[in-house]
């Protein structure tokens, strides 16, 4: 999953291995094929992609897309064995628009899509029994293997081997592994990590237990990057095009941070802040994950229906009501020039609130750079939250509420029947 060219390549190298969504969906292929043949996989195949598509479910889409390459791998000998009694149903090409589809609610950018649709069905072919007799051959026990072998597990009672094979939300439900992070970073911004829930489980590559979750449809913009050693844990926090780390990680560790699931080196710019919670620093840096209201009040918004989408009145340093859309898709809120403009020539928005460029990946892969600033207060209903990050665009009709407001608050949803924005 996550890898560095610099330096020894096989250490930083965590998905050496198939992760285990992918050898469930195998074992779940071999399963349905038993009971049902060729039909039962086409079958199992369309409903999983129907089910993934229906819940934008991310985790699910990673099964379905590996459910697909095993059951083509299966389909092919079959249809050829009985080409009398069943035709072939599945191959690449009949099923790679739902691939596709599948690739896309995971979040992965267009120009990524192909490398890691090679990475799945290598690992796929890697878990089929085929795939596996020759790798298996004469493979010494683990306990013979040498220290830096990826085969080799981490020591007991340690915080890489707790982390070991989990995915990061499950992971941190362990007293242990949420102690220790909380510390690291502190409550509030730990309290976010909740909203990262596309993730592969964890591995162990040797010395370090790596692994990294997002913001469905949004990785590589809002994502989380972990690396456990025994004692230690250390974070990476994507948010837009910059990434803070917090820990002082050692260099091998920082290394691992540096790489995303596609094998990508980040180039944009690095923050590094203290590894006490208590420090000005991380203060600052998880102010905007501050809780606007307590755990149990809930505000009801009248939201708008506008070509297709919802649409909700936003009130900007208390002088310009906008009709924004709501986009969890977005890392940050973004307002047009024209509103900028506004609130500068009312004069609740001067040149010391702006922050500098951010670069900021889009649903197409394509990257834009744009000013960025901090809006003083951002009402919306009878809710009001401060200091939140926007990002300033140049096309008028784009007023976005993305994740820099919604993730201040503990829930949000949106009551289709009823068209209301509710928060939590």
């Amino acid at each position: 999953m996550l890898g560095i060219d610099p330096g020894p390549r096989h250490e930083a190298m965590a998905w050496t291995s198939p992760p285990p969504s992918v050898e469930d969906a195998v074992r779940r292929v071999g399963s349905d094929f038993a009971e049902g043949g060729v039909k039962r996989l086409s079958a199992t195949w369309a409903s999983c992609i129907d089910q993934a598509r229906l819940g934008q479910d991310a985790n699910l889409a990673e099964r379905c897309l590996a459910y697909g390459f095993g059951a083509v791998l299966l389909d092919g000998p079959a249809a050829a064995a009985n080409n009398t009694r069943e035709k072939r149903r599945l191959t690449e090409e009949t099923i790679a628009s739902g691939q596709n589809e599948m690739l896309e609610i995971m979040g992965i950018p267009r120009d990524a899509r192909r490398s890691s649709l090679d990475r799945y069905r290598q690992w796929v072919l890697e878990s089929s029994p085929s795939g596996r007799a020759a790798t298996d051959i004469d493979r010494p026990p683990a306990s013979t293997l040498p220290v830096n072998d990826p085969g080799r597990r981490p020591r007991a009672s340690d915080l890489a081997k707790a982390a070991d094979g989990k995915y990061p939300k499950d992971a941190l439900r362990r007293p242990e592994l949420a102690d220790a992070v909380r510390r690291l970073i502190g409550q509030p911004l730990f309290d976010r990590l909740n909203n990262y829930s596309f993730a592969s489980p964890m591995e162990f590559n040797g010395r370090f237990t790596v692994g990294m979750a997002c913001v469905p449809h949004n990785c590589g913009v809002s994502e989380v990057r972990y690396v456990f050693s025994p004692s230690d844990v250390w974070i990476g926090l994507v948010d837009g095009g910059r990434m803070r780390i917090y820990g002082g990680p050692p260099k091998s560790a920082r290394e691992l941070l540096m790489i995303d699931r596609n094998q990508a080196v980040w180039r944009g710019p690095v923050d590094d802040t203290a590894q006490s919670a208590a420090s000005s620093a991380v203060s600052a840096s998880v102010n905007q994950g501050q809780r606007v209201q307590p755990d149990g009040a809930t505000t009801e918004v009248s939201l708008r229906g506008q070509n297709g989408t919802f649409k909700v009145p936003v009130t900007l340093n208390n002088v310009l009501t906008l009709n924004f859309t709501i986009d969890s898709g977005a890392s940050d809120v973004s307002i047009s020039t024209d509103a900028v403009e506004k609130l500068m020539r009312a004069g609740t928005l001067s040149r010391s609130d702006f922050a500098g460029k951010q670069t900021y990946h889009l649903a197409d892969g394509s990257r834009v750079t744009a000013d960025t600033f901090r809006i003083r207060v951002l009402k919306v209903g009878d809710r009001e939250v401060r200091d939140v990050l926007c990002s300033v665009t140049n096309d008028e009709g784009s007023l976005l509420l993305g994740q820099s407001f919604l993730t201040r608050f503990r829930s949000w949803s949106i009551d289709n029947q009823r068209q209301v924005l509710l928060l939590k």
